[in-house]
This record gives C-alpha cells, sequence and structure tokens, in this order.
C-alpha cells in the first residue's frame, strides 16, 4: 500500500493505493488499534486501487472485533475494493472469528458499511462532484 494516515480530528483512517496480502495485518491491527479508543471510526477505502481478497477479510474481521466503536468502511460503488469486500462478507459472518482474526473477540452490534456511489449528472458536460452515498448496516 502506498500510504495507511489517521486523522485524529475526523477520526478517520485513510487508506492510499494497491494492498496486498502483505498489508492485511498492518491495515487489521491499524483499525484495531484505533477502534480501542471507541465512538466512531472512518476507514476511507476510496483511494485504494487493487485490492486481495486477504485485505477484505482483514477488514471485515477488525470491523466486527472493534466491540466498542463504529467502524465504517467507505468505498467507491463497483470499484475492486467493493467487489472484494461483498465478496469476503459471507465469509467473515459465517466463518469463526477466532480462526479468522487468531482471537476470541465478541460482534460489534454498531458496525456499518458505506458504500460511495460515482453519480454523473448528464446535464453537464464533466461527472458531478456530489455523491449519493448508500449505507449497508448489519
Amino acid at each position: 500500500m502506498d500510504t495507511l494516515s489517521y486523522e485524529a480530528q475526523q477520526r478517520r483512517l485513510r487508506v492510499v493505493g494497491s494492498c496486498g496480502n502483505d498489508d492485511a495485518p498492518r491495515i487489521h491491527d491499524a483499525v484495531l488499534s484505533l477502534a480501542r479508543r471507541g465512538g466512531t471510526l472512518i476507514v476511507d477505502l476510496t483511494a485504494v486501487t487493487e485490492v486481495t481478497s486477504e485485505v477484505g477479510r482483514a477488514l471485515l474481521t477488525a470491523q466486527e472485533a472493534a466491540d466498542r466503536c463504529r467502524v465504517t468502511l467507505i468505498r467507491k460503488s463497483g470499484s475492486p475494493v467493493d467487489t472484494c469486500l461483498r465478496a469476503a462478507q459471507p465469509a467473515a459472518r459465517s466463518g469463526s472469528r477466532r480462526a479468522m482474526t487468531g482471537v476470541d473477540s465478541t460482534p460489534c452490534t454498531r458496525t456499518e458499511a458505506t458504500m460511495v456511489k460515482d453519480t454523473v449528472d448528464h446535464s453537464q458536460s464533466a461527472p458531478s462532484s456530489g455523491a449519493s452515498p448508500a449505507a449497508y448496516a448489519r
């Protein structure tokens, strides 16, 4: 991955670039570490260009393990991240948390994933700057 940065004032973790299997533990640990503070954590994945299924599982298991924190995963609709998270979601929910993360954890009932859908205003020649968010709460 190119960049993993945290914006404390917004409680936002930004992930930028291509994310491979080697990045999965770092992303998982970063989400859990920041989630320990409680409240809400936004994981901004809109600048991720490529992602592996291992990273998708790491994100979803970290989201599940964040027992005192609402973790919101933001990505672009139809992006590689969106496709990966949708594919990883059934496996993350049906599998054992211990088997996937190596630790026992209590599921958070206040987690959600948010998908940002890119929209185009066909009345103008350029894409609109507004995005229409669609929330998928578990």
